[in-house]
């Protein structure tokens, strides 16, 4: 399976098994994600998003407008942003992506979309999609919005190739995941330039507001900010998950 696992800035838990409160014990990363990724693993590769919202931002330098997600299986993810300034756009096809501003398409870096995953459905960072060259390790308990949370570090291992670095970096995320309900009510990455890996910021996203959409618990509210100042509040009013996707939406 192709390399996947950054998040798109915009970027499930099903609670039906999940019951048990890890008060003092900390669980192992395997055993987290596996409650936490569900019934979902199986119904991935055929799952479709569709969602329409509203993105508010954090001052008034920058852009709100509206937001349409778009999201065919794991291997492939559209967003566009309208907003006064124009229309933008962002797609990620198998670990390739591209943006585009206007008539204007330019190429995303590999460090930003080899290890792509969307924040807009959390759950597929928990399922065996991390493929085999990922490693998870349980960090610790910890609590975001006074609700405790089992801490995942994830990253690519080793393979002793020279772009060892840079995959590591590209591949590392931190989940947050609710010891009760095992929804993800977190992220922690990195927001890369295009430029080079090298430039980067702390990359924070937060999920809430869960409702049901045809058996699956979904965001419909996520604030992300960027070395601690809020970047922007993205409010969703529909979600879908039976709306017919064509393939030509993602090239």
């Amino acid at each position: 399976m192709k390399k996947r696992l950054i998040i798109f800035w915009s970027v499930l838990c099903f609670t039906t098994t999940c019951s048990k409160t890890y008060a003092s014990e900390l669980p192992s990363a395997q055993s987290v994600l596996a409650r936490c990724g569900g019934q979902f693993a199986g119904s991935a590769p055929a799952f479709n998003y569709y969602a329409e919202g509203t993105l508010t931002a954090g001052d008034t330098r920058r852009d709100s407008g509206a937001v349409l997600y778009q999201i065919k299986g794991i291997d492939k993810f559209r967003a566009e942003f309208n907003f006064s300034s124009g229309q933008e756009s962002t797609i990620v096809n198998r670990g390739v992506g591209h943006r585009v501003h206007g008539n204007v398409r330019s190429k995303q870096a590999a460090w930003i979309t080899d290890y792509f995953l969307p924040e807009v459905v959390p759950q597929l960072f928990c399922t065996e999609n991390l493929g085999p060259n990922l490693k998870a390790t349980s960090v610790g308990l910890e609590s975001v919005s006074g609700r405790s949370v089992v801490r995942i570090a994830i990253h690519r291992k080793a393979t002793g190739r020279p772009t060892d670095d840079i995959d590591y970096l590209a591949s590392e995320v931190d989940l947050f995941i609710d010891a009760d309900s095992f929804q993800v009510l977190k992220i922690k990455t990195w927001a890369f330039s295009p430029e080079t890996p090298d430039n980067r910021s702390v990359f924070e996203i937060f999920l809430s507001d869960y409702r049901d959409v045809n058996g699956i618990l979904l965001p419909f509210h996520i604030s992300h900010y960027s070395n601690g100042q809020k970047l922007d509040d993205v409010v969703l009013n529909s979600v879908r998950t039976d709306q017919p996707l064509s393939d030509s939406l993602f090239e």
